[in-house]
């Protein structure tokens, strides 16, 4: 019975993943429940039989038992991370006062994105969680491995009320002016008004291991939050949701897709529809969204700065693509650096907290990818207010707290996922390792510092920095 009973353990922490060696696998699994039934069941059996009475409370005390430890309040995901950081007397970084609804055992918080609309403060955020599976199976009309990578991956939506002044007092009080509960966008419904489940699943085969490795995610991914004619809007990247019969070969890709008019107290549904001036078949995502003279608008790319129009119903155009010396100079010498797009971008315009550029402009932030070293580094830039929307500065790399996920081994890592400025104080959001939602919060002026000392870019004749293509990548003495 023993055995019957931990097979199953046994199975799941098994190292192999070919095909099982039978012989090796019982006898560790009998020599297991040999071990568990000796030193476990016998004494707990012998009690059982000689305290008629007593156990007549077991049932009791192991009720008080799980219902005290559910009341226990969640153990901190993160120690490792810092909850708090200051920089200096305008600018600190920080863990974000989100919280689950749902508790964190379905998942950790991550890349969150605010924005701020008729005085309340509007938050995403996505929370995920890697479970790994085996089995046996078939490909290719022969035996198999089976490894299911499944990423229970979902959007959470909340709100908090927006108190201005505490806002304005974050970054030298260091106390967030709001704490919210967020809940998962269930609400959120394909073009066929189908839940946003059954996404298209990649498979990669392992020729050396004879095992098929399937990405299965369970949801959407990175959401951001902004208003388009003062209504919400949400844009985000998932597998298309078509179920593993329907996508084709090389279209089980991240797409982009927008939700607009959103409810963010799920009474009425919100459609997810597809943003269709990508390419079908390799993955779109970093795209950051932005309103112009009442027009959707997204920076697909920042190099080129390629910037498209959208329409609620998904169909989407390019109207402008401008260059950046400087970053295009960095691409040119370094090839294996990949500049991206991340968060929000934002209107500015307060020439006295912002003399570097000292007019109105949008705010947004990217990212480099160092294929190589695989490390991610995050600067902000403005870019023109008026079309064509070019780049006019690029500041120098965002201290940002980094640490490593959980389910792989590399390096530590952060990625920015949203932006917002209020009352002459900027909020940059990012997750740390996957694991930790956090933001980076500064004065307008202390931000607008980033962009006159070392390492900032700007586009203006006779007065461009050289960069040193070495420090990408690189860790501030903040984070260490």
């Amino acid at each position: 019975y023993a055995v019957y009973v931990f097979q199953f353990l046994c199975y799941s922490v098994w190292p192999e993943r070919s095909e099982i060696n039978l012989v090796a696998f019982l006898i560790f699994c009998i020599g297991t429940s040999v071990i568990i039934a000796t030193l476990v069941q016998g004494p707990v059996q012998k009690w059982w039989k000689h305290y008629t009475r007593a156990r007549l409370a077991v049932p009791f005390v192991l009720a008080a038992v799980l219902v005290g430890v559910a009341l226990l309040p969640d153990a901190n995901p993160n120690p490792d991370v810092a909850v708090f950081i200051r920089h200096d007397n305008r600018m600190l970084d920080t863990r974000l006062p989100l919280v689950d609804s749902k508790g964190s055992s379905m998942g950790l918080l991550m890349n969150p994105s605010l924005a701020v609309h008729d005085g309340r403060v509007l938050f995403t955020a996505r929370r995920h969680k890697l479970e790994v599976t085996l089995s046996n199976g078939w490909y290719n009309h022969s035996s198999a491995s089976i490894e299911d990578q499944t990423w229970h991956s979902d959007v959470l939506l909340g709100t908090a009320d927006l108190d201005v002044e505490a806002w304005a007092r974050w970054p030298t009080s260091g106390q967030a002016p709001f704490q919210a509960s967020l809940t998962p966008f269930f609400w959120l419904r394909t073009p066929e008004n189908q839940r946003w489940r059954h996404l298209c699943v990649p498979e990669e085969y392992d020729q050396v291991n004879n095992t098929l490795v399937r990405h299965v995610v369970t949801g959407p991914e990175d959401a951001k939050v902004f208003l388009h004619n003062g209504s919400i809007s949400v844009s985000f990247n998932s597998l298309p949701p078509l179920g593993e019969e329907r996508c084709s070969l090389g279209q089980d890709v991240s797409q982009m897709y927008l939700a607009s008019e959103v409810s963010m107290d799920g009474k009425v549904d919100s459609i997810g529809r597809h943003l269709q001036c990508g390419a079908m078949d390799a993955a779109e995502k970093n795209w950051i969204p932005f309103e112009h003279q009442g027009k959707m608008h997204f920076v697909y790319s920042p190099l080129p700065h390629k910037i498209v129009r959208a329409e609620e119903d998904g169909s989407c155009s390019d109207v402008f693509s401008t260059g950046f010396e400087p970053l295009a100079a960095l691409k040119r010498n370094n090839s294996h650096l990949e500049i991206r797009g991340s968060g929000q971008a934002v209107f500015v315009s307060d020439i006295v907290a912002t003399p570097s550029l000292p007019r109105p402009h949008f705010l947004a932030a990217l990212h480099i990818f160092d294929s190589k070293l695989k490390t991610y580094s995050h600067f902000l830039y403005r870019f023109s207010f008026e079309a064509p929307f070019n780049i006019l500065q690029v500041s120098s790399q965002l201290p940002l707290v980094e640490a490593k996920a959980t389910e792989s081994p590399g390096k530590p890592f952060a990625f920015v996922s949203g932006l917002v400025v209020v009352n002459r104080t900027a909020v940059i959001s990012y997750g740390s390792g996957d694991r930790d939602a956090r933001a980076l919060v500064m004065t307008l002026d202390r931000l607008d510092e980033l962009f006159t000392c070392a390492g900032a870019m700007t586009d203006h004749p006779g007065n461009v920095s050289s960069v040193n293509a070495s420090a990408v990548g690189s860790t501030s003495s903040a984070e260490r």
